[in-house]
């Protein structure tokens, strides 16, 4: 299990889906702390204090969007998360897991579909690391329809695509073909719509689904370009996506390919908040601003606002844009790398390619030849590249 107040990240934490191991800064403690916008991704977080003891031991995250994505609790209260929930609305399922005997490996983990649970358990042999025994298969109430006996060793990070060989290998045929059906809809809804290429659609159900905010909050502009082989897709001009329609045929490359831009989207979104002091100034008038900047506009209104903030608001902008480019790289890539669940069908975890591997390690050495310094909210990102054991 992952203890919450050490940060210690190898290669294969990047890739197996160690949620928090990139994401967790420490803040003062009190009972609860509202929800706030993370510095980093795509969603708002809620620590909590529930006995009191000044340590928070419940983390609540949500998309902007106001739905739930994770939540993570210590429940014996010694600093170690034992007990998680996450959402998968790309595969229409929750997952949750717990160590129900505090002995730092899960014992149980449900996958809770809109009409089925699928309980898995280690049951004969309590306290053995990475395994389970027992498969319960329950309906949406709760009530049991079948329990079955697990001959294989079925490893504890259980991802939907394994229990659908596990419930192969069970010859259980009929509940396979529904967590298969409800797996493949929203996939086969993207897929539509990149055959048919409604891509304005397209993009608004992949940001649905992979919990990015509406157009409301993070505004995108999609536009189309030439058939463009070096960048098949890419954010410019801080809300331009720029797609080559020939490119992407199938559902995963799309969806793999925008939850990389649509990172780089929040990033951009990121910096502007972090330089702005006034509240009243929003990000559609900066963007606005930019695109007038670049056009040779003068709106007035604007550039008196901005002036207001700071003369130099938009070069102080680009130069930490500049400046934290290889890291704001390295985090898209990572990102993308351990959103695989989110991007393909049959995902296996802890799958890295010798390619993987390598880009993580170029983008390392060059931050730590560079002694590149980032701006603060990259801060979380520093201390960890630099505990990354790269292997030879």
């Amino acid at each position: 299990m992952m203890k919450r107040f050490k940060l210690t990240i190898l290669i294969s934490s990047l890739i197996s889906g160690s949620f928090l191991s990139l994401l967790y800064i420490p803040l003062a403690v009190s009972q609860e702390v509202k929800s706030f916008i993370s510095s980093r991704y795509h969603y708002t977080l809620t620590q909590k204090d529930r006995n009191s003891d000044g340590k928070y031991d419940a983390w609540i995250y949500e998309s902007l969007r106001k739905e739930p994505i994770k939540e993570e609790y210590d429940e014996n209260f010694d600093g170690i998360i034992d007990h998680t929930i996450e959402w998968i609305r790309m595969k229409n399922v929750k997952v949750e897991s717990r160590d129900k005997n505090f002995s730092g490996s899960r014992d149980e983990i449900i996958f809770y579909y809109p009409k089925r649970q699928y309980v898995l358990v280690d049951e004969i042999n309590y306290d053995r690391y990475k395994y389970f025994d027992r498969l319960f298969i329950k309906d949406e109430k709760g009530t049991l329809i079948s329990k079955h006996v697990i001959d294989d060793e079925i490893p504890s990070q259980l991802v939907p695509s394994l229990l659908v060989d596990l419930l192969i290998k069970k010859e259980l045929n009929e509940e396979k073909l529904y967590v298969l059906d409800q797996t493949f809809k929203k996939y086969a809804e993207i897929q539509y719509l990149l055959n048919r290429k409604k891509w304005d659609l397209l993009l608004e159900k992949t940001r649905e689904y992979l919990d990015f905010p509406s157009n409301d909050t993070l505004p995108i502009v999609l536009k189309l370009i030439e058939p463009n082989e070096k960048t098949p897709a890419a954010l410019r001009r801080l809300k331009y996506l720029r797609v080559d329609p020939t490119f992407f045929k199938d559902a995963d490359i799309w969806l793999s390919r925008i939850d990389h831009e649509m990172i780089h989207a929040i990033q951009a979104q990121r910096i502007f908040n972090f330089l702005n002091t006034d509240p009243k100034v929003s990000w559609n008038d900066f963007t606005q601003y930019v695109d007038d900047q670049i056009n040779g506009v003068n709106r007035g209104i604007l550039d008196k606002l901005f002036g207001s903030i700071s003369p130099s608001f938009f070069e102080n902008y680009l130069s930490v844009l500049y400046a934290s480019s290889y890291y704001a790289e390295y985090e898209a890539y990572v990102h993308t790398l351990r959103r695989g669940e989110y991007h393909q069908l049959l995902y296996v975890p802890n799958r890295a390619t010798y390619s993987d591997q390598l880009l993580i390690q170029a983008y390392i050495e060059t931050i730590r030849e560079n002694n590149l310094t980032p701006p603060a909210f990259f801060d979380y990102l520093t201390d960890d590249i630099f505990q990354i054991k790269i292997p030879n």
